[in-house]
């Protein structure tokens, strides 16, 4: 998937330094929380998500 070009150009409108990207508050660390939350929102809301067979549970129960 690309990132669409007039996106990142919205996101720079207000630049002035590299701290209004990569800072303590920049729209770096913004934007990634707001698409880690819509995506674990996105895998909480679907109807019969797809069972994982990684193994984590047959080891967690047997404690090996």
């Amino acid at each position: 998937m690309a990132i669409d070009i007039k996106l990142i150009d919205q996101l720079l409108v207000d630049y002035k330094k590299p701290e209004d990207i990569i800072g303590e508050n920049g729209w770096l660390k913004q934007l990634t929380k707001a698409l880690l939350e819509r995506a674990l929102q996105a895998e909480l809301t679907v109807p019969n998500p797809p069972v994982r067979k990684t193994g984590l549970i047959k080891t967690a129960v047997s404690g090996r």
